[in-house]
């Protein structure tokens, strides 16, 4: 199941009974990923940026329970 994003369409990934999408960019900024995962009792978003020029990261989670 594919989901939108804003650099176009992410494959979903069954792990059990869990269905993950992850993406990935870089730019001269540095690197940021974000994965949602969902699965039967809630839908995870993490997100992770890491500076380039620091190698400073800022993670966050949002959970949305059923």
């Amino acid at each position: 199941m594919p989901a939108p994003s804003a650099t176009g369409t992410v494959p979903g990934v069954r792990k059990g009974d869990k269905l993950v999408f992850r993406t990935s960019s870089r730019n001269m900024a540095g690197t940021s990923t974000s994965t949602m995962t969902i699965s039967p009792s809630s839908l995870v978003v993490d997100f992770a940026l890491v500076e380039k020029k620091t190698g400073d990261k800022t993670t966050s989670r949002i959970t949305f329970p059923r």
